[in-house]
Formats: structure tokens, sequence, C-alpha cells
């Protein structure tokens, strides 16, 4: 039984030790003004930091978006310093460096943001009907009211003999 108990506790050991190679990043966003948490921002790793003051761009880009509670986390990360960026629409970005993140622990880093007052010109889209439907398999006629206001027309009924294909009763039953 004793021996059942070491190789036990040598497994986890070396369980925490073989998985344990990689690190976490977690942290809260917030408007610096009010210190409401942002939900929807996003947490970027731009790459490496190195002590020259150069990022060198990760292979695979890594990040997340806050939850509804302002709440990220990034996981899998190489031990090593990193330089991270959060930002959201409405907020100025904000960059932090020299982030370490060590094998088998988690990194608190919280931002706060910024509002920003930055102006944008508004942009104007104007919706198209388009010409040919490629996913109607059969023939379509729309009018709008703007098509039916010119028509020497008095009801519905009129308007709609006008339409190939379409034929009123003058007797229903």
């Amino acid at each position: 039984m004793k021996y059942l108990v070491q190789i036990l506790i040598y497994i986890v050991l070396f369980q925490a030790i073989v998985f344990a190679d990689t690190g976490k990043i977690s942290g809260v966003l917030t408007d610096q003004a009010t210190g409401e948490t942002l939900a929807g921002a996003n947490v970027i790793i731009e790459g490496n930091w190195l002590e020259s003051g150069k990022i060198v761009p990760l292979v695979k880009p890594l990040g997340a978006a806050t939850d509804e509670d302002g709440f990220y986390f990034v996981l899998n990360l190489a031990p090593g310093k990193y330089a991270i960026k959060s930002m959201m629409v409405g907020y100025e970005s904000k960059q932090v460096v020299d982030v370490l993140v060590e094998s088998g622990r988690t990194r608190v880093l919280n931002f706060e943001l910024r509002p920003s007052l930055e102006e944008t010109e508004t942009v104007t889209v104007v919706a198209e009907r388009e010409m040919i439907k490629l996913d109607v398999s059969s023939s379509q006629t729309i009018l709008t009211a703007e098509d039916t206001k010119n028509l020497p027309m008095n009801n519905i009924e009129e308007i709609l003999s006008l339409t190939a294909g379409v034929q009123i009763d003058p007797y229903p039953t």
C-alpha cells in the first residue's frame, strides 16, 4: 500500500512538471473614466518582447475578446516576455510591454482604457436591389408604390391583371 501511494505521488508530480510548460494571461478591461467593465473589447498578444525594445511577431496570432463582465484570458502561452495590446471601438488602444509569462502560472493583467474623442466622418450606405436574383428559380415581378402611382388603375385587382401570368377570377367561390 505504501508503494502504491508513492507511485501515485510520482505520477502526479510528473504530470505537473510535463504539462505545466505553458502559462496564461487573464484580466479585466474597464473604462478609465467610469470604472465600468468593457464587454467585447479585444486583447491581442502582439509578439515576444525583446530587451532591445523590439517586438517579434508570433507565428500564430493569439488573443481574446472580453465577456459581458469585461473578463478575458489567453491560454497556452510559452514562457517568456510579451507585448500585449488592448483595444475597443470608441476607446484609445493601450499597449503593455515586458509582460512576463511563467510556466504553469497565471499572469493577471488589467487594462483601463480611456474613451476616444476622435470624430470620424459619417458613412452613408445606399442599398440597391440586385437586377438578377441568382437564387430564385421562377420568375417574379416586383411592383413598388412608386411603380403603381402612375398607372390608370383604381384597385389592386386591376394592377395585378397587368402582370403576366396572373389571372383574376371574376366569379370567386
